[in-house]
């Protein structure tokens, strides 16, 4: 999915983003006195399309105004 959004032109390949990204969070971390976390063996399968029961709750909430007010602008 990346790949081709970035052949597209509407969005970069996250792989491209993770060094800048590690660096930055490593550097915050460190400021407020916190280590990186140890990797761990957690596969995301979001971009799949496969969510954990939580994401519905999430989504209800994300959900309430448009729902509330449909047609609502903003």
């Amino acid at each position: 999915m990346d790949e081709a959004a970035a052949a597209a032109g509407i969005g970069p390949k996250t792989a491209a983003l993770r060094e800048a990204w590690e660096a930055e969070m490593s550097s915050l971390l460190a400021d407020v006195g916190l280590g990186v976390p140890a990797p761990s063996t957690f596969v995301s399968t979001g971009k799949q399309g496969v969510h954990t029961e939580a994401m519905g709750y999430l989504l209800t909430q994300m959900q309430y105004l448009q729902r509330t007010y449909p047609g609502g602008v903003w």
